[in-house]
């Protein structure tokens, strides 16, 4: 599993940490930081089926939380298709110790 410490898929991301405590409201990895391009390659600029990441994970280092769907909520995929986000400058997510991460920005469906 990704969330284990000794994960080869863990350990040979290119991975971006962001440390948040709790009352410190929010976090934001912007634009211009480099890391896009290293998880984008060449496609950052159009996302359309070029080299680079599909997809940002988001995991929180936190006990299990209790569910009753059984998912893991310490682990959250958003998909970088722009088509998924077409008028959002932001995408927001939440995190809480009884519910973990979830998405807030809504998200457009995928069109067939």
């Amino acid at each position: 599993s990704y969330v284990l410490p000794a994960s080869p898929t863990r350990q040979n991301s290119m991975m971006r940490m962001m440390v948040l405590s709790e009352g410190q409201g929010s976090a934001r990895l912007a634009k211009s930081d480099p890391i896009w391009d290293a998880w984008l390659g060449e496609n950052a600029s159009r996302n359309d089926g070029g080299i680079g990441a599909r997809s940002v994970f988001l995991v929180a280092r936190m006990a299990r939380p209790d569910s009753a769907t059984g998912r893991d909520t310490r682990l959250l995929e958003i998909p970088l298709n722009r088509a998924r986000w077409p008028k959002t400058k932001q995408i927001d997510v939440a995190l809480s110790p009884s519910g973990g991460l979830r998405l807030m920005t809504a998200m457009a469906p995928l069109e067939d």
